[in-house]
């Protein structure tokens, strides 16, 4: 969270599949074509090991078509980009998604603060999470997708016997 593209990136993935009932990979891989119930990505921002996945749970005789569109999905957003409304979007959903999942409560809200602590934000990250995702623009998401997206992904598909299979 202290790398000065975190906040692009973080807005990047949840357009690609982070959002999920609002992401690209939740509309191509589950509302348009029904190949899985879920579909989503996400962001590892851990100490020592930072990764972007994306993860759906599909039929055996399905799996290779949904992970083509997968990839089909972050080679389109590099190509093409965010629009200014998309990004406009997912900022209001990251934002008030936010204050539903980790403020509605005493419970949610104590939690939210053991996260900030053990992750190593400041207990005043909660007033200025919304500036530092306002403040995204559109060619930061977009470089954002050019340096996390285009990049040879590892894939790893696992079937009904235990068996799995790497994509190249």
């Amino acid at each position: 969270r202290h790398d000065p593209d975190f906040y692009a990136a973080y807005v990047m993935n949840h357009i690609f599949g982070g959002g999920t009932f609002s992401s690209r990979l939740y509309s191509e891989v589950r509302e348009k074509r029904g190949l899985a119930y879920g579909v989503s990505s996400a962001l590892v921002d851990q100490e020592y090991s930072r990764a972007l996945f994306a993860q759906t749970a599909t039929r055996a005789d399905r799996a290779g078509e949904t992970i083509k569109i997968v990839l089909d999905e972050a080679a389109k957003m590099v190509r093409d980009g965010v629009s200014e409304n998309e990004l406009a979007a997912a900022k209001r959903n990251i934002i008030g998604g936010y204050a539903i999942s980790n403020l509605s409560s005493s419970r949610s809200i104590a939690r939210a603060l053991n996260e900030l602590q053990v992750i190593g934000l400041p207990r005043d990250y909660i007033l200025k999470r919304e500036d530092y995702i306002n403040a995204v623009t559109v060619d930061e998401v977009n470089a954002a997708a050019k340096k996390l997206l285009s990049v040879r992904p590892a894939i790893m598909a696992l079937g009904p016997d235990g068996a799995f299979a790497a994509v190249k």
